[in-house]
């Protein structure tokens, strides 16, 4: 490590990493240091939590990686590998029936026909208009937030995008808004009238999220969700379509550093080492010291790590405006989400679907969300301080497609990632050193009700409490999106109006993570959108 770069990057998640990647292949002297022992922050594969398995322990399914970065980085020709899964979902039912979603429009259209009809002919036009908005708004996301009430002719040739994107809206537009601004269970209530599609659907407006179902603004968690997509080697995009990485989550934080080592880019990675602080002299950063004492000079810093840590942990506050403090302290950074990693010693055997052979149930994601009402209940629990009695979860079981992750000792084995809601932060009488296994035992035989054999095949468990995401994963407040995802959080709001376009209130400060804009989710978008301003202000300085 030298003494001196020209750029500091805080934080070696994946987004931390897309920013370095691009500066150094612009020429910069770039340092990314990251606390932990390995890179990629959430998105990452560890092989201690069971030795000899590899598992995604936080982030664990693909679709949001812009293929941008994919393209510009060649991340394809230095080890990354997208393993798409068919069909897509599985959502059993107590009553033993179950949904499939498809790859096919078609398929999907005849197993929701199981349910309705109506249902089954209006998912054509709901696909078809949730496919429209996702491409009317995939420009935006590449785009740096216009500050309002600007006379910059950049911003407001941005402002003007963003007026030529609602009016080609259209017959659209009042969809659009509906997505911005109500609950997941009204948008879906508006579409479906059968509640097992509704609550499968309804799922992707709550992952992460501190929100149930019938809060507003979970629509637009819902639109996030699905409108990414996997890009295949031939440069075709899959929209709506998830995926798992060959190697787990790690791959993508991997590649971007083998690409950048294979051009020769002036990138250098430290490990296990914590920024203490980020150095402020008359205004302006001045470089960071680690917490082995070591100083850094650097006249750029960028901050990979939620804003709450940056500026209210690595700043000292004389540095910073009281109000702007103020505003940081309110940024709202509530999390409820609770990770799960198993290793089976089988595959669940579903009573909707019963077979212990690899089959259509076990490849993709895998819903356990009766109902509208049942997710509300989950919710309610939250609410009032308290882990769900009977919670809502997202499952998957990579090893069906990816036996690369797995101990050649145990090939007949079987990892099972499981995002469970909701386990808010702040429990109401309790604590989640003692509330974590008893909400463990409770994961698992609520997959027992639908999988009988599942306890008995459990080798190895894990909880990730969000204590744990806070500490491991330096997620205040166990949010998994760097801060809520809601609409006064977003766009020019994120983190705060007046940070919004990346640059800190600090000369010289930035920031890349996932609480600028577009948020949350592994997209890399904030690292290349940051990385853009930080080479505009550098050839304008």
């Amino acid at each position: 490590m030298k003494k001196t770069y020209d750029v500091v990057v805080v934080g070696g998640g994946h987004n931390g990493l897309v920013t370095a990647a691009y500066l150094s292949r612009a020429g910069l002297d770039t340092l990314v240091v990251e606390k932990h022992s390995i890179i990629g922050g959430c998105s990452v594969t560890e092989e201690d939590i069971f030795p000899g398995y590899k598992i995604s322990s936080a982030s664990y399914v693909a679709s949001l990686f812009h293929p941008t970065i994919i393209r510009d980085l060649g991340l394809y020709d230095h080890g990354l590998e997208f393993l798409e899964r068919d069909p897509p979902s599985f959502t059993p039912f107590e009553n033993g029936s179950h949904l499939f979603s498809c790859l096919r429009l078609e398929d999907t259209q005849r197993e929701i026909s199981r349910f309705s009809a109506r249902d089954a002919e209006k998912y054509a036009e709901y696909e078809a208009t949730m496919t429209r908005i996702s491409e009317l708004v995939d420009p935006l996301l590449l785009m740096t937030p216009p500050a309002p009430g600007t006379n910059r002719p950049t911003q407001l040739w941005d402002l003007l995008k963003l007026g030529r994107a609602a009016r080609n809206l259209e017959d659209d537009f009042l969809t659009a808004l509906q997505l911005m601004a109500s609950s997941v269970a009204d948008f879906v209530n508006g579409w479906f009238e059968s509640e097992e599609l509704k609550s499968t659907l309804a799922t992707d407006g709550i992952i992460g999220a501190y929100a149930g179902v019938e809060t507003p603004g979970t629509a637009y968690v819902l639109l996030h969700h699905v409108m990414g997509g996997i890009t295949d080697r031939r440069g075709t995009f899959h929209r709506g379509r998830w995926a798992y990485v060959r190697g787990g989550m790690g791959e993508i934080p991997q590649s971007i550093v083998r690409s950048a080592r294979a051009g020769g880019y002036p990138l250098d990675i430290i490990t296990g080492e914590a920024v203490e602080r980020i150095a402020i002299e008359n205004g302006e950063v001045a470089g960071v010291e680690l917490a082995n004492g070591d100083f850094v000079n650097s006249p750029t810093v960028v901050s990979a790590v939620d804003p709450k840590t940056t500026y209210l942990q690595l700043i000292d506050s004389r540095h910073l405006q009281a109000d702007f403090l103020a505003q940081i302290e309110n940024y709202k950074v509530d999390g409820a989400t609770v990770k799960v990693n198993l290793v089976l010693s089988e595959l669940p055997n579903f009573t909707a679907c019963p077979g212990l052979e690899a089959g259509p149930q076990h490849a993709g994601t895998i819903h356990i969300c009766e109902s509208l009402d049942y997710m509300e209940r989950a919710w309610e629990d939250a609410k009032h301080g308290r882990a769900s009695s009977d919670p809502v979860l997202d499952c998957t079981i990579p090893t069906v497609c990816d036996q690369t992750l797995l101990p050649p000792e145990h090939p007949d084995h079987h990892i099972m990632n499981i995002f469970a809601m909701y386990g808010p932060k702040e429990l109401s009488g309790s604590s989640w050193t003692e509330e974590g296994p008893r909400f463990l035992d409770r994961v698992i035989a609520k997959l027992a009700e639908y999988a009988p054999n599942l306890p008995d095949a459990v080798v190895h468990r894990q909880i990730i409490t969000p204590d744990d995401l806070e500490r491991r994963y330096s997620l205040t407040g166990g949010c998994i999106f760097h801060g809520t995802m809601s609409l006064d959080q977003l766009f020019w709001a994120r983190p705060l109006p007046s940070i919004a376009r990346y640059r800190g209130p600090v000369g010289g400060l930035y920031m890349c993570g996932a609480g600028t804009h577009p948020g949350g989710g592994v997209t890399g978008i904030p690292g290349l959108n940051a990385s853009r301003e930080i080479l505009r202000d550098s050839r304008d300085s």
